[in-house]
């Protein structure tokens, strides 16, 4: 699975000519870390502010030779995503590719993931 986050939200998607693979999903929010809409990476989270949501989000299916070779064309950090901010194997979905220029481990030590609720 191959996961890219768009500059599109919903109404833009909505008026995009059909994909023939994948899906575009939204209302994803980041918690421990922001969103640069200009960049389309991950920033630091501003004080105070618990949940940001992201753009649309295309999911694809990629070979793995597609998949490696994506990786090495842009940074990303293996953001897990949760149906609620209760982070347990339970509520788990899957791991979404993120842009960042940042390296990976200072996510991972934020816990920052992706969450389809913020209650």
């Amino acid at each position: 699975m191959h996961t890219k986050v768009s500059q599109l939200d919903k109404e833009a998607v909505d008026k995009e000519p059909r994909v023939e693979e994948g899906v575009y999903i939204w209302g994803l929010f980041l918690d421990g870390a922001s969103w640069d809409h200009g960049r389309s990476v991950l920033v630091d989270q501003p004080p105070k502010q618990l949940f940001c949501e992201i753009p649309c989000m295309f999911v694809t299916a990629l070979d793995k030779k597609e998949k490696d070779r994506a990786a090495k064309e842009q940074a990303s950090y293996q953001c897990p995503v949760y149906t609620i901010p209760a982070r347990t194997g339970l509520y788990f979905i899957f791991t979404a590719d993120v842009a960042s220029v940042d390296p990976e481990w200072k996510w991972i030590l934020r816990g920052v993931a992706l969450m389809c609720s913020t209650t």
